[in-house]
């Protein structure tokens, strides 16, 4: 059975900046940006590490009959690939 796709998707997006792991190469840190998205129709929630992740996560949203498994991987509810790391208030 397949899901209707539906004509219209609202989600809180929330973007913010951390600094990157330090590494023995000289320079300043890599600054990485990462996102969550919240539903406010059923309040769930998803975390990305990256904004590539993002972007799959909302292309698999609008392209749900396009869904690959392997897209279907790399969604991360929740936690996100970036546990342990907290979304700002």
């Amino acid at each position: 059975m397949t899901k209707e796709q539906p004509d219209y998707l609202s989600y809180l997006l929330r973007l913010w900046r951390v600094n990157g792991q330090s590494s023995d190469e000289p320079g300043p840190a890599k600054v990485m940006w990462r996102a969550s998205v919240e539903s406010p129709l059923t309040r769930e929630r998803w975390n990305f590490a990256t904004l590539d992740d993002l972007v799959d996560f909302l292309w698999t949203q609008t392209n749900q009959s396009a869904l690959s498994s392997h897209q279907e991987s790399k969604l991360y509810p929740r936690s996100g690939k970036f546990d342990g790391i907290r979304a700002p208030p």
